[in-house]
């Protein structure tokens, strides 16, 4: 395993990872083998986590973007979350209807994971 960031997923048969190589990647802790192909920023990822029922990845990047995956094709759900900014975090809501995603210039943003509209709150201009 190549990835300098990685969690273990809830049922401990899985790990996520994430790396500056812009990837992330889901492995089966088994075998040490990738499970689908790699889901791909255009910049380092800075962290993932999985959905509770392990169908979904949400990853945030220095390219500026909050994605969610499918975990079954690997590929992109809905459009990428754009901020202004490189992300420095992101986080679902407990019922996993909003994500919460913040960075430099972005104190919060919120969207739906269904299509990650984008509602931004923006801290006063100093």
């Amino acid at each position: 395993m190549t990835h300098s960031r990685r969690d273990a997923c809830p049922r401990k048969t899985r790990i996520l990872s994430w790396s500056g190589d812009h990837t992330v990647r889901l492995w089966d802790v088994a075998t040490g083998q990738t499970i689908g192909s790699a889901m791909k920023h255009d910049d380092a990822v800075y962290g993932a986590m999985l959905t509770k029922d392990e169908t979904r990845i949400l990853s945030w990047s220095n390219d500026n973007t909050v994605r969610l995956w499918d975990v079954a094709t690997g590929q992109q759900i809905g459009p990428a979350m754009k901020h202004d900014c490189w992300v420095l975090g992101a986080v679902l809501t407990k019922d996993e209807t909003r994500i919460l995603s913040w960075s430099k210039t972005t104190p919060c943003a919120c969207g739906t994971p269904a299509g990650l509209k984008e509602i931004f709150w923006r801290s006063p201009a100093r």
